[in-house]
Order: structure tokens, then sequence, then C-alpha cells
């Protein structure tokens, strides 16, 4: 008869080695939970920075590929209510600054003709609210409202204010700024609908939060593109807008709740970051 061999048991864990066990554990995690928050911002400004300038590069090399520059960006509106989305980054409850940085506006025929004469041509619309979303909608990857529709004379755009972007934003050089007031600028999205995609990249970039609240699930996270539409013609008392044959583009800017912001200040932000450690 076969003889059944036992094989030897292998000893498991006492009791005093599973407490040592479980005290590094505790141990560990109260190292990584204290530096989490610096890990979430660090990796919220270098993605950041990197992806205002990777978009900023894409809209050069559109612009030599086919003289234009790209369509069917995000309209960051439905284009026709005074509404802006709540779900667009928000801080306190107020949307990309608020109104001193962000108001609706209708475009005049002649900032419509200077976007034209730019290349662009059609906007995508956007749900004016998180409520009118349907369960196909999410707030980065399918905000849309309907089909693209052509630039025209009161079709609403996000404009940001002058001094926003002539000041400490940083999102105009000095040298680009005059002295004279009226300066118009909008702030355009690059989403999926965009004609770079599929020409100069596969895939336009999310903005990476620094917060579970800022995930792309739950507020728009692209890249946005701010364009000079009019030329500053006025005084500080009284600004004048004047009309522009084609549209400038002034850069790639991350959307944040109290603002946009460019790509130096998210390097500042990180350098801040990493002296606090």
């Amino acid at each position: 008869m076969l003889q059944r061999t036992q094989q030897p048991r292998r000893p498991g864990l006492t009791l005093i080695e599973l407490i040592v066990v479980l005290v590094v554990l505790v141990a560990l995690a109260g190292i990584l939970v204290v530096s989490l928050p610096s890990m979430l911002g660090r990796a919220h400004t270098a993605s950041g920075a990197t992806n205002i300038g990777e978009v900023t590069k894409f809209v050069q090399v559109y612009e030599q590929l086919y003289q234009s520059h790209p369509t069917d960006l995000d309209a960051l509106t439905d284009t026709t209510s005074t509404a802006i989305p709540d779900y667009l980054p928000s801080h306190g409850g107020t949307v990309l600054g608020g109104p001193t940085v962000v108001t609706s506006h209708p475009l005049t025929d002649e900032q419509a003709e200077a976007l034209e004469h730019a290349g662009i041509t059609r906007l995508a619309p956007m749900h004016p609210s998180r409520g009118d979303f349907t369960a196909a909608n999410t707030p980065t990857f399918n905000p849309y409202s309907g089909p693209s529709v052509n630039v025209a004379e009161d079709v609403r755009v996000l404009r940001l204010s002058e001094a926003f972007v002539e000041g400490a934003s940083g999102l105009v050089s000095e040298a680009d700024q005059v002295n004279t007031f009226g300066d118009v600028y909008i702030l355009l999205g690059f989403g999926k609908r965009c004609s770079m995609v599929g020409k100069v990249t596969t895939e336009p970039p999310t903005h990476f939060g620094d917060s579970a609240e800022e995930n792309a699930a739950n507020v728009y996270s692209r890249v946005g593109l701010v364009y000079r539409v009019s030329r500053g013609a006025g005084t500080s008392g009284s600004p004048v807008s004047a009309d522009m044959k084609r549209a400038v583009f002034i850069g790639a800017v991350g959307l944040h709740g109290d603002g946009p912001v460019g790509g130096g200040a998210h390097i500042e932000e990180y350098y801040n970051i990493t002296r606090a450690q």
C-alpha cells in the first residue's frame, strides 16, 4: 500500500509579527496621506504646463500646414443664451473667476468676420447647464447640445476681461500690449470635435485637476484657447474697440475656477509647491 507522505506545515505569522506589520503599514499610510495633496498639486501643475505647451504647438503646426486656425472649437456656451455653463471649473460657486474675468459675449459682425478670416468658421455648442445633460452627456467628453453652428453675428462666446488677460495672468506679453483700451479677447475650448484631431494630434488632452471635484467626469477639463478679435483704440476712461481683419491667437490656457492660466503660471505653482515641502 502506498503510504501518504505528509508535507511539513509552514509556520504562520505569530501575533507579535502581525502587530509589527500593521504598525509599519500604518506608519507608511501616515506618510503618504500627508504628502498626497502635494502629489496631486505637482501632478496637476506639471501636466498642465505640458498640455498647454503642446496645444500651443498643435495650433501653430496646424496653421503652418493649412494656413488656417482650427475650426469646430468648443464654444463654452450654447451660443444663444447668456448663461455660463455651471460645469465649467468653479471656485466657491464662481465660474472661471466670475464676471470680472469672464462674461457671455455676443460676437459683432466684424468679430465674426475676424474669426472666419482666421479659419474659425464653426463652433460646437454646449449645454447651458449640467441640468440639461442626458444620460449620454459628460462635462468633458460629450458636453454638446447639437451640431456645430456657423460663426456669425450675435453668436455667444465667453469673453475674457482685458484687465485679466493683460494683467497679472501673464497671457499677453508686455511687448504685445499697446497704450490703448478696448481689446476684445474670447475663450474657446479644444474638444474632440476640433479639426486638429486626426491631423496634428489623435486626442485633445484633458486638464488634470488637483482635487476630486475637478475630475474630468465632474467638470469641463479641456485646454482653452484665447483669441483677440478686436483691437483697442480708446482710453482707460473710454475704451473703444477697433475692427481686426483676422483674429489673433494669444495662447493656450488651463481652465481654473479662479480664471484661465497659462503654462508659466503652472510652472511657477509647481516650484512653489516643491519649495514648500
